[in-house]
């Protein structure tokens, strides 16, 4: 398998880079924010990674940076989304051997005063792109609480569709989820690219 050392992207609107320590007091204030928007009906939902305990913010921190020290092969990038060096959300991507069972798994979250404006959906198909044109896999996966619609309406959107349901998963603690796949084909087809610089080396 060909192996990604980091990842780094800066579309026209946003930045994607490695996490450091300092960046754990803007993740509080995330996590605090997230709380408070928590709407079950809207679709907006508890976080499992971020919330309002500050624990919380330093767990995510400090894995996002020992996973960039990690000898090669690399398998997990956490990464923080900035807009005007202003952090506003998060985004990962695990790279698994396919041998484990997964190949690719996206996701990300937002401060909820950044969302609405296409940020999750612009770092999140530059990830993507990114990891098509550096890794030789066919499809990637997403995985998703049922009742989370925000999450699910980025989702669809860029072509994913449902393939399974499972309590068990390598970022959750046994709740339900839904797994989503997207390949390769139906990503190229079904969206426009945004513009950007980087990308996995």
């Amino acid at each position: 398998m060909k192996q990604a050392s980091s990842l780094n992207i800066k579309t026209d609107r946003i930045t994607i880079e490695e996490i450091s320590i300092d960046d754990i007091p803007v993740f509080e204030e995330i996590g605090k924010a997230m709380d408070k928007d928590i709407d079950e009906k809207e679709g907006k939902i508890k976080f499992a990674a971020l919330d309002s305990n500050p624990e919380s913010a330093e767990r995510l921190v400090r894995k996002a940076i020992k996973m960039q020290t990690k000898e090669n092969p690399r398998n997990g990038f956490r990464m923080s989304v900035k807009k005007e060096n202003e952090i506003i959300g998060y985004s990962d991507i695990y790279v698994i051997p396919e041998e484990d069972g997964t190949l690719g798994d996206v996701g990300y979250f937002l401060d909820p005063k950044h969302r609405g404006f296409g940020y999750a959906r612009e770092a999140t198909l530059a990830v993507i792109d990114s990891f098509f044109k550096f890794f030789d896999y066919d499809y990637i996966n997403a995985t998703t609480k049922p009742t989370n619609k925000k999450s699910f309406n980025v989702l669809t959107k860029m072509g994913f569709v449902k393939c399974s349901e499972t309590y068990e998963s390598q970022h959750y603690n046994g709740d339900l989820r839904n797994d989503y796949k997207l390949t390769r084909e139906d990503f190229y087809a079904k969206n426009e690219i945004p513009n950007y610089e980087g990308g996995f080396f």
